[in-house]
């Protein structure tokens, strides 16, 4: 294990989510009612638990309030936070001009202030994103324009959900290889603009949020209070079960060839045939099944590695896509079921924030004491998975 006191330390958090609130019976109330009656048709779960064995006669009313009543007892995800509601609700693009920079910018801007630091002092800004605002000028150049960290170079990582974690481990290479003293570390997720809504298979995750970290060199931290930096690990795995359409020239050149794409689980959306479906895509089931031991594997490794056990660690930062997922990956590795003092939550209040849901939980951590560890794992499309431990460091 690394010792804290030569380790890169988080000394600023921020976080910052927008204002409009989606419910679930928006998300209920933005379905295909022909989709909504295939997707009731078979779900399990609702024709156990409500009893609906028959979508035939059932007015579509009924069919909505038992979606958004999955989406909270099944999923866990109570609300989101969205970027611009009321077009969202009209099925229309966004015109408020607001996009993930701006909140990635507030982000930055409570984390640099929790430090103390001036922008001008950063030395790089490293954003990791799921939805990019496009591929160039990237998220993070935008990010660093607007808060005006002008000795500063930025550059856009892309690693889905793992994202942030990959930028921890960029930043703490680049202090630890004496190229840097200070890195700006920002998820931002604009994700809302790219879901289709209609279709009840993939609507209901997703939230709109940033989260960012200082990251300091030992030296320049020394004094401060914060979360030392001890042992990164990334890894990635080619899988076509979790994918977007949402820029790049592979669905670019199927939309200019006219070719549709898939909208549910049981397509052909498999097979990679970059179809020009616009939106967010997975293949849940086999997610769950591939992802969580992985996830599982590396949380594990991670702690091992470093001479610790699992009961050594106070907080389990994870990835929070779900109750179902999140709550499969604890049961496996604390041997703990949700709700768990170990295991902090937000997908309930924010859904599911893609590369923001693990920070977030950092932005909000308040009960660790010095000396007290956390692992971060987060996972995501690729597949990819990250884990990160940190240990809690006092301030003099």
């Amino acid at each position: 294990m690394q010792d804290p006191a030569s380790a890169p330390v988080i000394t600023g958090r921020g976080m910052y989510t927008p204002s409009d609130i989606l419910t679930n019976d928006d998300i209920a109330a933005l379905a295909s009612p022909a989709a909504l009656r295939q997707w009731v048709a078979r779900n399990k779960w609702c024709a156990k638990e409500l009893g609906i064995d028959s979508v035939d006669d059932r007015p579509l009313d009924e069919l909505r309030a038992a979606f958004a009543r999955y989406i909270g007892d099944r999923i866990g995800i109570l609300e989101r936070r969205a970027i611009d509601r009321r077009a969202l609700m009209n099925g229309q693009p966004s015109t408020n001009g607001i996009h993930g920079s701006d909140l990635g910018r507030r982000a930055c801007e409570n984390a640099l202030a929790d430090a103390g630091v001036e922008a001008e002092t950063v030395d790089a800004v490293i954003c990791g994103t799921s939805s990019p605002e496009r591929i160039y000028p990237t998220t993070a150049v935008e990010i660093q324009g607007k808060i005006g960290a002008v000795n500063a170079y930025a550059f856009d990582l892309l690693a889905a959900c793992s994202s942030f974690v990959y930028g921890l481990q960029a930043a703490r290479g680049l202090i630890a290889a004496g190229v840097h003293r200070r890195v700006l570390v920002v998820s931002a997720e604009y994700f809302t603009s790219a879901v289709d809504y209609s279709d009840p298979n993939n609507s209901f995750f997703w939230g709109d949020a940033a989260a960012a970290a200082l990251v300091e060199s030992p030296a320049d931290a020394h004094g401060k209070s914060g979360y030392a930096i001890l042992d990164t690990d990334c890894v990635s795995k080619l899988s076509q079960n979790i994918r977007t359409g949402l820029g790049g020239t592979k669905p670019f050149l199927a939309r200019m060839r006219g070719e549709i794409g898939p909208a549910d689980a049981e397509s052909d959306a498999s097979q990679d045939n970059e179809a020009a479906y616009p939106y967010f895509w997975q293949d849940g089931r086999n997610v769950f099944r591939e992802v969580v031991p992985l996830v599982v594997k590396k949380t594990r490794e991670m702690v091992t590695r470093n001479g610790l056990d699992v009961d050594d660690v106070s907080q389990f930062m994870f990835h929070q896509p779900s109750a179902l997922l999140l709550g499969g990956v604890a049961k496996r590795v604390l041997g703990e079921t949700l709700p768990s003092p170990r295991v902090p939550t937000n997908f309930g209040q924010f859904g599911n924030t893609s590369s923001c849901g693990a920070p977030l939980c950092l932005a909000q951590e308040s009960t660790m004491k010095p000396g007290d560890y956390a692992c971060m794992s987060v996972f995501g499309a690729g597949y990819t998975v990250a884990t990160a431990l940190l240990q809690k460091v006092a301030g003099k």
